[in-house]
């Protein structure tokens, strides 16, 4: 017998005896639609920096550990897919109510399509204002009340599409609007992207100098410094998809080099304007780099990022 024939006898018999791909579809929107969600506050390791991120609330955790085993991808993000499970959860499937579902197979994948009423996307977040000076109690009750206003307001539909194969196990999971989201966002980071072409290719880097503190005995290793000034359409900036700029900075005796960046901020220029840059080697492995090299060349350029796109300008190279 062949595999294509013992793929469908058993996709043939799991429908005959009902189908936990159709279980664990009907389970995930039934906790999207409970909505039992509350916010966490969480400290950054790197600093003092703190931020609220949506979880589980207490009380359901358990339910939570048994949908989770849906998305489990049993492997070094497990701990990651856990802790961002919620807010993909509470984002993607704001469900009010369930309209309509159907269902397909294909070879041993079942393909969900589930129409859903939602809150309006533009209502949905606009009455959430979260302090990161509130206690964690304070915190709870605001994210709460947003949620319910949210869904007794103005709502919408949407669509969503799950694929669940052999496990059960939800391999993809998204929705009509966040595809429409994604549409719009690939035409405007091409947009972003032109328009930092344009600056890497037209932007002057001028004024160039460098220092060396080397045979000073500080914590330094050098720095490199100038000036950069936009061509004639200007500095650019989105506040949409946030680019960011840079220059960076090379420095090298023979084949060893060192690099270092400087960064621009984008959304403080405007026009014309010229502004400065200065990348230094202050950070343990550069410096120690920099001591070794002792570096006698040096170039610069400009640097745009978008997404996970760069753009390069030209080398200049310090004299």
């Amino acid at each position: 017998m062949d595999r294509a024939r013992l793929t469908l006898l058993a996709v043939l018999s799991g429908l005959a005896c009902g189908d936990n791909r159709k279980d664990a579809v009907a389970e995930i929107l039934a906790f999207a639609k409970d909505a039992p969600y509350t916010v966490e506050l969480q400290r950054s390791p790197f600093g003092s920096y703190r931020d609220f991120t949506i979880a589980v609330q207490q009380e359901r955790l358990e339910a939570y550990n048994a949908l989770f085993q849906y998305f489990d991808p049993k492997d070094s993000t497990r701990a990651e897919v856990y802790r961002y499970l919620p807010a993909r959860l509470y984002g993607q499937l704001p469900i009010t109510a369930v309209r309509d579902q159907s269902y397909r197979v294909s070879g041993d994948t079942l393909w969900a399509t589930v129409v859903f009423e939602r809150p309006d996307r533009g209502l949905q977040g606009s009455g959430l204002q979260l302090d990161t000076l509130m206690g964690a109690a304070e915190a709870t009750r605001v994210f709460r009340a947003s949620i319910e206003r949210a869904r007794a307001q103005l709502k919408e539909v949407d669509t969503a599409f799950l694929a669940v194969v052999m496990g059960p196990r939800v391999v993809t999971l998204n929705t009509a609007s966040s595809k429409r989201a994604a549409a719009r966002r690939v035409s405007l980071l091409s947009v972003v992207q032109s328009r930092l072409e344009i600056l890497a290719r037209d932007a002057r880097l001028s004024s160039i100098s460098f220092e060396d503190f080397t045979e000073l005995g500080t914590d330094f290793g050098g720095l490199v410094k100038g000036f950069v000034t936009p061509g004639t359409a200007g500095w650019y900036y989105d506040s949409t998809v946030h680019p960011s700029a840079e220059v960076q900075c090379q420095a090298w005796r023979d084949a060893d080099t060192t690099n270092e960046y400087g960064n621009l901020l984008l959304h403080r220029l405007h026009g014309g304007e010229r502004t400065d840059f200065l990348c230094v080697w202050a950070i343990g492995r550069t410096v120690a780099e920099w001591q070794r090299i002792r570096p006698n060349h040096f170039r610069v350029r400009f640097i745009g990022l978008v997404d996970q796109d760069t753009v390069v300008g030209p080398w200049r190279s310090v004299r």
